[in-house]
């Protein structure tokens, strides 16, 4: 079958076979363009191919993934850059690494945390790090104080009997985490802070609504373990970060709103830095989040003056009262905000929000609305080459926990006594070889058939078959 490649600006057709692997079309690529170098072990540079917004592995065949004739394929060549470091985290199973682009040997372990919180959705208060050997890693030292070499493996460790009650909050499920909650209140509500921040960087909405009603509050630092508040001198900066902030750093909207409803003193909690949720939406390029709270924003701090006596108006979208001033012999002046809001204790501050000219404020309108289609990339470090046996992939395919049926079902006729072993042996031999589970081994094909994110969710499912199919056929 006859394809297309862009590359570098130019369009040229291959004739590969139709069960051709993406490694084939990379070396036609290669011989195409003079690159011979690139199959030196010294280089630095090495070929992409993606379809469909997916990066194809070298390992698939055109076919299954659904790459027909006359398809366009995207090549490009990109840069090797070297993990500095990988940690494994034993909540997740899966390896995080962290590259040279962002952190180097030299960089204090308190960068390393911070980068990890970031990656993997933990406050930085529920996790520490340690090294192969069990030696943990203290935040005001550097990372050349316990690694000898780049790339070596570090260790996520959580406290003790946390892992089942983490797993739970990373899949949002509310009645697994409200089973291992611990009895004691202060590490009981320490808990709780800590299932709130992993719903708001996950978007689990159930789970967020139940810990609200539970009393706890999206502007409120998850703060450090009780066993740990004697040692406050050596606390990371990020522990007064608050699920309002994670909300907005990750682009998570429909948390955020849900989160203002419920309390309008989110809008002005503040980071370790001083950075309030728009400044924290703005600097991760979330176009919607912003919008939002400007707008929530605008709407409890405004205010009309004119003739009367005073007289307060209902904000349906944040249920809350908000005064509206009227004197005698003052103009109305709509494009002044106040410098504080009434309706709020005084010793709170709600961020300062100026507001468009009345000249220009139609064409602000109109640029606001032409930008607003448009989708915000956030600056979360992303490696360039990220590990493909890594489990990763189970975090993208959220899936309701294994059901297991104990209803009994009527015999039949004959039973033979060797069954249970003719249908067990083959499952066991195809996780042996491919050391995944039947189930799982489904999970991963369904998660890398996702990333084609421009087909539809039929087409995904499609290539996710052919994947496991091939995957049984290796296996044989």
């Amino acid at each position: 079958m006859s394809i297309f490649i862009t590359f570098e600006g130019s369009c040229e057709p291959f004739h590969i076979s139709h069960n051709g692997t993406v490694s084939t079309v990379k070396q036609m690529v290669k011989v195409y363009f003079c690159m011979p170098h690139l199959d030196s072990k010294q280089s630095r540079y090495f070929l992409e191919l993606s379809y469909s917004g997916a990066i194809l592995q070298d390992s698939w065949s055109l076919a299954d993934v659904g790459i027909s004739s006359g398809s366009t394929l995207r090549c490009e060549l990109k840069e090797e850059n070297e993990a500095i470091v990988h940690v494994f985290n034993t909540v997740t199973k899966e390896t995080l690494a962290l590259m040279g682009t962002v952190i180097n040997l030299s960089s204090p372990v308190s960068k390393l945390r911070s980068l990890v919180s970031l990656r993997c959705g933990l406050p930085v208060s529920a996790f520490r790090l340690t090294t192969q050997s069990g030696t943990k890693l203290y935040d005001c030292n550097t990372l050349e104080d316990y690694v000898a070499e780049v790339g070596s493996t570090l260790r996520l460790e959580t406290w003790d009997g946390w892992g089942e009650f983490l797993r739970a909050c990373f899949r949002g499920h509310k009645q697994t985490v409200q089973q291992n909650l611990s009895e004691e209140r202060p590490v009981f509500r320490f808990q709780q802070r800590v299932a709130l921040y992993i719903a708001a960087f996950q978007g689990h909405l159930e789970l967020a609504s139940w810990l609200i009603e539970r009393g706890e509050q999206a502007d409120e630092a998850v703060g450090v373990h009780p066993y740990r508040e004697w040692c406050h001198e050596t606390d990371h900066q990020e522990i007064t970060k608050s699920p309002m902030h994670v909300a907005a750093e990750t682009g998570q909207l429909l948390i955020l709103k849900f989160f203002v409803r419920s309390s309008v003193l989110t809008l002005s909690c503040r980071d370790a830095i001083g950075r309030d949720p728009i400044q924290i939406a703005l600097k991760y390029r979330n176009r919607e989040c912003v919008a939002h709270l400007v707008t929530k924003l605008w709407s409890v701090m405004s205010f009309n003056v004119s003739r009367g006596h005073a007289t307060r108006s209902w904000d349906p979208a944040t249920s809350c009262v908000l005064p509206t001033l009227k004197t005698d012999n003052i103009l109305s002046c709509p494009a002044h905000p106040p410098t504080s809001s009434t309706s709020q204790n005084a010793s709170v501050q709600l961020p300062q929000l100026h507001p468009p000219s009345l000249k220009n404020r139609g064409e602000k309108k109109r640029v606001r609305k032409k930008g607003a289609t448009r989708k915000g990339s956030k600056e979360i470090p992303v490696t360039t080459n990220s590990n493909q046996n890594g489990d990763t992939w189970k975090s993208r395919v959220p899936l309701p926990p294994v059901f297991r049926d104990s209803n009994p079902r009527p015999l039949f006729v004959y039973t033979s006594p060797d069954s249970a072993q003719i249908l067990s042996a083959p499952l066991e031999s195809f996780s042996q070889h491919c050391g995944r589970t039947p189930r799982e081994n489904a999970i991963y094909c369904l998660a890398l058939a996702s990333a084609f994110t421009e087909k539809p969710w039929l087409q995904q499912l499609s290539v996710a078959r052919s994947l496991a199919r091939r995957s049984v056929q290796k296996a044989v």
